[in-house]
């Protein structure tokens, strides 16, 4: 039985790459309340669920829900860089 058809790991996508081009849409769009602006990190079909016992939605509308919810208080946000390469103590805490 197949769960999801999706493609294999792609190797040569550059993890770190990939993770700044998502926080910089999601700061880019968050600052200018425009949930356009993440389409380009998102498949056209991606799913994102907020919380396991919400229904799953588009990551779009999630930002479109997000941005009206907060109202003019994003510039308040806390962002920071992504995580994309294991800690340097080798996963120990």
């Amino acid at each position: 039985m197949t769960l999801f058809a999706a493609k294999p790991y792609d190797r040569s996508v550059d993890a770190e790459a990939a993770a700044r081009a998502w926080v910089d849409a999601w700061d880019g769009a968050w600052r200018a309340k425009d949930e356009s602006a993440l389409e380009p990190v998102y498949a056209e079909h991606a799913v994102h669920r907020s919380h396991p016992d919400r229904e799953p939605h588009s990551p779009i509308e999630y930002a479109r829900s997000a941005f009206a919810d907060e109202g003019d208080d994003l510039d308040g946000a806390n962002r920071s860089s992504p995580a994309t390469a294991p800690p340097s103590n080798g996963g120990r805490r």
